[in-house]
């Protein structure tokens, strides 16, 4: 019996996360018709003073859409670079970054 997943992202895959620390995540992401496991990355979350600064709802670190091959990153990929990030899954196979949007110094 096959477990059923919630499509979060292009299509038909779905993107586990897991804490690493406290303001600390896991993801990697699922084909679940294959089974193949694709690489993710660790994210940090984004400074409490941008938070404060832009209110609560700029906090969700991950944004997927069942119907678009684009996954926005808020937060600090593999823990640097602040800021916001948008990559694309290219041919089903892996993630391009293909805009990154650095947070002003003093964040």
């Amino acid at each position: 019996m096959r477990a059923k997943l919630e499509v979060e992202f292009a299509g038909h895959f779905t993107i586990p996360r897991w804490g690493c620390r406290t303001e600390c995540n896991v993801f990697v992401i699922v084909d679940p018709k294959t089974g193949k496991i694709y690489d993710g990355f660790t994210i940090a979350g984004l400074p409490y003073a941008w938070i404060e600064d832009h209110g609560e709802e700029a906090t969700e670190r991950m944004e997927g859409y069942p119907d678009g091959r684009l996954l926005k990153i808020n937060a600090c990929p593999n823990e640097q670079n602040r800021g916001l990030c948008v990559y694309v899954m290219v041919d089903g196979m892996s993630l391009k970054l293909v805009r990154k949007e650095l947070l002003p110094d003093g964040y």
